[in-house]
């Protein structure tokens, strides 16, 4: 009895199931339908999309070309006035004199006080050499660097003029000879008295100093000694030097350096050596303090 009652119960249930399932399948078969229409659909997507590849890449090279043709034309449009600027810079190139070029124009304002420092050291440097009259007093000098700058760049005329009638007074004083050393422009030359060349023997150069080709000191010195002659090489028993200016290739053997209590003039460093004879001899020798 159970049994049956609840086959009876089950009925209806069952009977709902088969109708579900009757209900569902027009709609299982209607989306079997729509995926097979919309395979063509998806199948045409595919080839539009394979189709815009290469329409897409000749997008990006259209992108690219416009871009360099942008940038052909900028520079065509600033072409004009870049070729003005540089008309402008050539016209006032060929305006410019080129011979103040590396020429100090400003007026040098401490004339008085780089004449007391050379006084100075050539007063230090002549006690500490024991100079005697017809020894040959070597100076090197660089007005760029008495000026502040960089040797070779800015040669100053009044400078130098200053610092040559300073020194050539000094030496005329105590009668030895002031050799003024030119620039490495001419192989560091120097410029003496004609005087000083038979006595000494030197062996004499053509070349007439100027601001950039000798330097202004050694100008100076060619424009106010009494019969200047251009050297190609001294043995002096003292020197100056001004600027590091390198002038021991014109040093006696031995040179010894003397420091002075100047270090600077203007604001080139001051160097100075005296020389000594070379001793000789072994552990029984005397030798002479005062030469």
């Amino acid at each position: 009895m159970e049994e049956e009652q609840a086959q009876a119960e089950f009925q209806p249930v069952e009977e709902e199931q088969e109708q579900a399932q009757a209900e569902f399948q027009p709609m299982e078969a209607e989306l079997e339908q729509a995926q097979a229409e919309f395979q063509p659909v998806e199948a045409e997507l595919e080839q539009a999309q394979a189709e815009f590849q290469p329409v897409e890449a000749e997008l990006k090279q259209a992108q690219a070309e416009g871009q360099q043709l942008e940038m052909e034309l900028s520079r065509k449009q600033a072409l004009p006035a870049a070729l003005e600027e540089l008309e402008r810079y050539r016209k006032a190139e060929e305006d410019m004199d080129m011979s103040t070029i590396g020429i100090l124009q400003d007026k040098f304002e401490h004339m008085e006080e780089i004449q007391i420092q050379l006084r100075e050291v050539l007063g230090e440097l002549y006690d500490a050499s024991r100079l005697e009259q017809g020894d040959i007093l070597v100076i090197g000098c660089s007005t760029s660097e008495v000026a502040g700058g960089r040797i070779g760049t800015y040669s100053s005329q009044e400078i130098g003029e200053c610092l040559f009638q300073t020194a050539s007074l000094f030496c005329r004083e105590r009668g030895i000879y002031l050799a003024c050393q030119c620039c490495e422009h001419l192989n560091r030359s120097l410029i003496v008295e004609k005087a000083c060349m038979k006595e000494h023997r030197l062996t004499r150069v053509n070349v007439v100093p100027q601001l950039k080709a000798g330097g202004a000191f050694a100008t100076a010195a060619y424009r106010h000694m009494q019969e200047p002659v251009a050297v190609e090489e001294i043995v002096a028993q003292a020197g100056v030097d001004i600027g590091d200016t390198l002038i021991g290739m014109h040093l006696a053997s031995v040179a010894v350096p003397v420091r002075t209590g100047q270090r600077v003039i203007g604001q080139a460093h001051v160097a100075c050596a005296r020389t000594r004879a070379k001793y000789v001899g072994g552990s029984r020798a005397v030798y002479d303090d005062c030469i």
